[in-house]
């Protein structure tokens, strides 16, 4: 029900705002910085990324990436060219 609901407002559950506004992304901003050679983390990179809206704030992918967040349990792993391979 809440999917059809969100769906009628053209809106993800992940896009929904974020209960905990007080979020820090460390380990993001650390893994951009590799990546993308980006001096730090900006609150424009983190719209870009879409996780964050001037009239909402953090949304719930945000806190998903967050350094800390109230989700019980998440497991992610990034496969490389194969199963076998992990991006760490």
């Amino acid at each position: 029900m809440k999917k059809l609901i969100l769906e009628g407002f053209q809106q993800n559950y992940e896009d929904l705002p974020s209960k905990d506004q007080k979020l820090t992304f460390k380990v993001l901003e650390e893994a951009l910085q590799r990546k993308l050679n980006i001096d730090g983390l900006s609150i424009d990179i983190l719209k870009t990324l879409g996780l964050y809206d001037d009239k909402k704030g953090y949304n719930l992918a945000a806190q998903l990436v967050a350094d800390e967040n109230s989700f019980r349990i998440i497991d992610m792993v990034k496969f490389g060219n194969t199963i076998e391979e992990l991006n760490i």
